[in-house]
């Protein structure tokens, strides 16, 4: 083994064209596979700010009441898990958003006459 690595050393004739032709095919496939994967990772980025935009503007325009909503008006009770007995009930009203095929997205409830 030895003897065959001290033999490699010692080569004088260089590298063979084809050997020459493969490394340099092998560098420019990793090359297009970094390039490719930026790509990838650049445009998850863009669609996920996209997406955030998207619904923190949903959020804001149905906290701030901007946008069409549906209201209706509950009851909330706080119940003790441990006991069993309800520790407060308040009438809320509950704001919810809708999109075009007329599914919930976003509620929101504040205390009824707020």
């Amino acid at each position: 083994m030895i003897r065959k690595v001290s033999v490699k050393l010692k080569n004088t004739h260089g590298e063979s064209l084809s050997e020459t032709m493969i490394a340099g095919l092998l560098i420019a496939f990793g090359l297009i596979l970094a390039v490719s994967m930026i790509l990838a990772g650049s445009n998850m980025v863009n669609k996920a700010d996209k997406q955030w935009t998207a619904y923190y503007q949903e959020k804001n325009a149905l906290e701030g009441r901007t946008t069409e909503v549906t209201k209706t008006s509950g009851t909330l009770t706080l119940t003790d898990k441990d006991l069993g007995t309800g520790l407060n009930t308040s009438v809320i009203d509950i704001y919810t958003s809708k999109d075009e095929n007329g599914d919930a997205v976003f509620s929101a409830y504040e205390k009824a006459g707020n």
